[in-house]
Order: C-alpha cells, then sequence, then structure tokens
C-alpha cells in the first residue's frame, strides 16, 4: 500500500482552522458610527398645537365678549325665539 494513503489527512484539519479565521474575522468589524438624531418636525402634532391655542383664543375672545356685553347691559337680554 502507498504510504500517502496511510498518512493522516491535514486537509479537513486546515480548512476548519481557515473557516474559524475568516469567521471570527468578520466579527471583529467596528461597530457602526453613532447616528446623529436631529429633530423631525411632527406635523400633525404642530397642527394639533395651532388647533389648541386658536381653541384658547376663541376661549379668551368669547370670555371677553361676555364681559364687554354685561358691562353694557347686553347680558339680560333674551336670546331670539325660534
Amino acid at each position: 500500500m502507498n504510504p500517502l494513503y496511510r498518512m493522516p489527512s491535514v486537509l479537513p484539519s486546515l480548512t476548519l482552522a481557515l473557516s474559524a479565521a475568516l469567521l471570527l474575522a468578520g466579527c471583529d468589524s467596528p461597530p457602526a458610527p453613532p447616528r446623529t438624531t436631529e429633530p423631525v418636525s411632527n406635523v400633525y402634532l404642530e397642527a394639533l398645537q395651532q388647533a389648541e391655542a386658536a381653541k384658547h383664543d376663541v376661549e379668551q375672545r368669547n370670555l371677553e365678549q361676555q364681559r364687554i356685553d354685561e358691562l353694557l347691559g347686553r347680558g339680560q337680554a333674551q336670546a331670539p325665539a325660534r
């Protein structure tokens, strides 16, 4: 028999070692740079805030109108009949 056939094969061990080295080398990649978070405008939130501000303005105007009506004596007037 040929002596080369009886020698333990080094090729599978070498292949396994190279595969492990390549796998570990791929895991050593540097982490991604941290993202800078820029303030993103939320259109819906801004619209809601504007609506709330408008509602407050209308309420203030109505209160002021009531106060003026009471000062002028219009507060006792009855609402027109339907």
